[in-house]
């Protein structure tokens, strides 16, 4: 408990250096969502001029969210593990000032979640000492300064705006062309009766399908810096166990720095330490990939 307590000390610090504000503006020229709220479109920029010394990186993101207070844009949305976050686009990581501009159609939002918001957010990378050694070096007896260094992430809030769904395009009629009425002969044979054509009731929109999330995986430990060994699970997504330990130890290794933006098997990850509810569980750190959740745990408590 009082390793706990010194980790989520020392994550309260880095998001209070998240929230500090920086270089950049933008601006969300559309954001429409569809009639049965499954998909979207939308439209926007990001300016920015923060990179000043030799190190810069910043990765541009839009993410659709619930419209409710709980979740106003907070900048982690792009690398969280919450099922109820979508990211709709991603810039890329960038390593200069400039312009990221972005104009998609028909891409997925939260499915028949009624009132939607979209966030747009940068996640920049700067480099300090690793959090979880410098929380836990006055525990093990080690000197904070000996920590590696490691990328850490700032999510970056530029703007947001709530999507709506447009009126319907409605098209001009032709002019219509009256026509004499044709006279037909009556049969000869009345025609025989019709028989009813079934009918499908139309499923009510109104409800929403519920999601199963399939249980985690658990695939294994790695040996943290502070030489505990953490387990690891595969909390959402497929993927190979091998895969999801190797990119734990490239997010936190044994030894020297670790990295929390790097491709494996032809993916790109993002790694962060954890904070809020996850930390309250006993995770640690998680990576991301597409739909695929890593979570890296505290350790196993001994018994006495």
């Amino acid at each position: 408990m009082r390793k706990l307590g010194a980790l989520a000390l020392a994550l309260a610090v880095m998001a209070a250096g998240a929230a500090s504000a920086g270089a950049y503006t933008g601006e969300i020229t559309r954001a429409d969502a569809n009639e049965t709220w499954t998909r979207g479109s939308f439209a926007g920029s990001i300016t920015w001029s923060d990179c000043s010394g030799s190190f810069c990186s910043w990765t541009p993101v839009a993410t659709a969210q619930p419209a409710l207070p709980i979740y106003n844009c907070r900048g982690d949305e792009g690398i969280d593990s919450d099922p109820n976050t979508v990211v709709v686009w991603s810039g890329g990581q960038r390593t200069a000032n400039g312009v990221a501009a972005f104009d998609i159609s028909d891409v997925p939002i939260l499915a028949g979640v009624h009132g939607q918001r979209l966030c747009l957010t940068a996640i920049e990378v700067t480099r300090i000492r690793d959090p979880v050694c410098v929380a836990q070096a006055p525990i093990l007896g080690m000197d904070p300064e000996a920590c590696p260094l490691v990328d850490r992430i700032n999510g970056r809030v530029v703007t947001s705006r709530l999507l709506s769904v447009p009126p319907p395009v409605i098209e001009p009629r032709p002019p219509v062309v009256e026509r004499p009425p044709v006279v037909e002969p009556p049969p000869a044979v009345p025609p025989s009766p019709r028989e009813p054509i079934p009918t499908t009731p139309s499923p009510d929109r109104r409800t929403t399908p519920t999601r199963r999330t399939p249980k985690a995986a658990t695939c294994g430990t790695i040996v943290g810096p502070t030489g505990h060994r953490l387990p690891v699970r595969i909390q959402r997504g497929k993927v190979r166990c091998s895969t999801a330990l190797k990119a734990a130890r490239t997010f936190l290794p044994r030894r020297g720095g670790g990295k929390q933006i790097f491709r494996l098997s032809g993916r790109r990850w993002m790694c962060a330490n954890a904070h809020g509810r996850p930390l309250m569980r006993g995770v640690v750190g998680h990576c991301r990939t597409g739909n695929v959740t890593v979570e890296i745990l505290a350790p196993a408590k001994k018994k006495r």
